[in-house]
């Protein structure tokens, strides 16, 4: 996104991040913890209003890994999993996030719940607390891919449609979102 901040880009006059907020907090999810990283103070304040628990990731230059670790590290004790949702998927909605929370069945050891498009992985992904080991120890600009990659028994896919692998990356993709960059999303 050159010069900008893809988080806070509009879409329908709201920035990109506050979109996906609102829906993690419609959904059947505990809290929301956001990690923030470049332009913390502004992402902030696109989300002022909402329940959200805020945790500032200064080490966000080192990929995804690091936001990753910072977000599992807050998980409350008493939770038994963590969704890791991004914050430039505008597109996946509180029905796509209640299917996720709702297929999981610890019983038949489903403990990794992948969202997918036709098949192929995307996101938002449900963590089992018996993976947050694994995931603090991720290093770099990657996700939990290689996680989920060694632990096929484990995992179980809920088919969202387009929504799970529609992310923001690029102008382009944001301007066929019908978003647009301004002033308000431009990088100190």
């Amino acid at each position: 996104m050159g010069q900008h901040n893809k988080l806070l880009a509009l879409i329908d006059g709201k920035p990109v991040v506050r979109h996906v907020a609102e829906h993690a907090l419609a959904s059947d999810l505990s809290e929301l913890i956001v990690v923030t990283g470049a332009m913390a103070s502004k992402v902030e304040e696109a989300l002022s209003g909402l329940p959200i628990r805020f945790r500032h990731n200064a080490d966000f230059d080192e990929g995804i890994s690091s936001s990753i670790k910072k977000g599992i590290e807050g998980v409350a004790e008493q939770s038994n999993s963590a969704l890791i949702l991004l914050g430039d998927m505008p597109f996946i909605s509180t029905e796509d996030i209640n299917t996720l929370l709702k297929s999981r069945s610890v019983t038949q050891d489903q403990l990794i719940g992948v969202s997918t498009t036709q098949g192929k992985r995307g996101n938002p992904v449900l963590w089992d607390r018996a993976f947050f080991e694994d995931l603090l120890c991720l290093r770099g600009d990657i996700g939990g891919k290689p996680i989920i990659q060694q632990n096929p028994s484990v995992v179980y896919t809920v088919e969202v449609g387009e929504a799970a692998r529609r992310d923001l990356d690029d102008p382009e993709a944001l301007h066929s979102a019908g978003g647009i960059l301004g002033k308000h999303s431009e990088k100190p």
